[in-house]
């Protein structure tokens, strides 16, 4: 009976989270999560069908089967007649059921409140991150929030700008993961001839100083306007990376968070810069030149290492707050592709690695 019990139990569980995920997978932003808490409350439900119903008619059965003279009584105070009742509870199909409760409310905490694995798919955060990377996020790095409509419950840390955060991407249910360039307030502006980006914060009008400034000639700048500091490599081959059969070049990219910690990681640039002003879908504000843009409040301008080869918010805009998973910390496993896409194998040199090994106090 227990056998027969545990393999249906088991086997209930896998329908039921694979009925869950054909419903919810492509219809809701935060599907695992909503998934979690419904199986969470079927296996409640048994639980409390078990204990409260099961245990009492097992408990009446056996003081029945042991002949008892007061079996009301018993019921109340006899121990060895309640576990009894318990174990034959435990061994029917919903007592079965119930016991993934436990295992199933500690994975949905931990990974809806503490960490969360992710997988890398593309290559749009090389050469920091490669395809076939997975990752920890810190769920409680920067607020607490409800693990299925993602609202703030309590605010923690600031978003610093060079955090490599996973976000919702506006109007779809996926992931993606990029960098963090601009914070609320900034006036961020890409020039494609020297792939360089530029940054003002604290301007007293945002949209003015977008409007007016001119970027070749930034000696006199509008009230309040501060020059974010951000420093730029020389571009060398990077031989691991093709781009229509001809290398990608590489360069270090050096920013300064709040705290004055000087973050420098590696970009990549196709050989041929792109012309994004003219290019498909890119994301314009109205009123302001091309490749500028005023971040809003509470919202985020997140940029792919792998400059020319990301969707980031050059294409679809600033992030909100909100949309913001988590911050990515260190890579927990990793396996190893080569250049046409086939599997090679487990990437042991990776596993384990932070995401920002190049931190330094700024002079």
């Amino acid at each position: 009976m227990k056998k027969s019990a545990s393999l249906l139990a088991f086997v209930t569980v896998i329908v039921l989270f694979v009925l869950l995920y054909n419903i919810f997978i492509d219809s809701f932003a935060n599907a695992l999560s909503l998934i979690w808490v419904i199986m969470l409350l079927v296996f409640l439900g048994a639980y409390l069908v078990r204990r409260f119903v099961y245990v009492p008619r097992f408990q009446r059965a056996l003081a029945q089967e042991l002949g008892l003279e007061n079996p009301e009584e018993e019921i109340k105070t006899n121990k060895e007649l309640k576990k009894g009742a318990a174990l034959r509870a435990r061994r029917t199909f919903l007592g079965e059921l119930s016991s993934y409760f436990w295992f199933f409310f500690i994975i949905f905490v931990f990974r809806a409140f503490i960490y969360e694995p992710f997988k890398i798919p593309s290559g749009s955060m090389q050469p920091t991150l490669q395809i076939g990377d997975y990752i920890a996020v810190n769920k409680h790095y920067y607020r607490l929030h409800d693990p299925i409509w993602q609202k703030t419950i309590v605010k923690l840390k600031p978003v610093e700008r060079g955090d490599i955060v996973v976000f919702k991407a506006p109007n779809t249910n996926e992931d993606w993961i990029k960098r963090v360039l601009g914070l609320p307030g900034d006036v961020v502006h890409y020039d494609q001839y020297t792939q360089t980006f530029t940054i003002l914060s604290g301007c007293s009008d945002p949209q003015a100083a977008a409007r007016n400034l001119d970027w070749n000639n930034l000696a006199n700048l509008p009230a309040g306007c501060n020059l974010v500091p951000i420093s730029y490599g020389q571009f060398t081959p990077a031989r691991e990376y093709f781009y229509h059969g001809n290398y990608q070049r590489q360069r270090t990219e050096t920013l300064t968070n709040s705290q004055g910690a000087q973050i420098t990681h590696y970009t990549l640039q196709n050989p041929v810069a792109f012309n994004y002003v003219t290019a498909v879908g890119i994301y314009s504000q109205p009123g302001l030149p091309p490749l500028t843009w005023v971040v809003p409040a509470d919202h985020y301008f997140m940029i792919g290492d792998n400059r020319d080869n990301s969707q980031d918010s050059r294409f679809v805009g600033p992030i909100s707050y909100q949309a913001i998973v988590g911050k990515a910390e260190f890579i927990w496993f990793a396996l190893k592709y080569n250049n046409l896409g086939s599997l090679e194998g487990v990437n042991f040199s990776r596993i384990f690695t932070g995401l920002y090994p190049h931190i330094a106090p700024s002079n």
